[in-house]
């Protein structure tokens, strides 16, 4: 729809920031289910120049916004060893669990982006 002539540009940048807010929850809603953080990487920009992007404002406030929700879905990441207290740990197994736990929350976010 970003190529369709009869949008005028306004109207396509509302689109397009619609339609990556809802895909981003979309998608941090469905895996959080399962206990995992997947950042969601619009592909707005795969096929565009870093000078050419850089000059269109409206691509830029929308990634701002992409960066925002990442930035909240990391934050929420890494808070989660907080809810853990000693009394939960009661043995070296629940520790090691724990930490295959964290460790698979925290390579996903990780893999997200060396995959781009």
């Amino acid at each position: 729809f970003k190529n369709f002539l009869n949008f005028n540009l306004g109207v396509k940048n509302d689109i397009c920031t619609a339609t990556y807010n809802f895909l981003q929850t979309v998608t941090d809603l469905h895996h959080r289910l399962y206990g995992l953080t997947v950042i969601y990487i619009p592909q707005e920009c795969v096929n565009v120049s870093v000078v050419q992007a850089s000059k269109d404002k409206e691509l830029i406030k929308r990634l701002e916004g992409v960066v925002v929700y990442w930035t909240r879905q990391i934050r929420v990441c890494l808070q989660d060893q907080d809810q853990n207290t000693p009394q939960d740990l009661l043995c070296p197994i629940d520790e090691y669990e724990f930490w295959v736990y964290r460790r698979k929350r925290l390579s996903l976010p990780y893999e997200n982006f060396t995959t781009i």
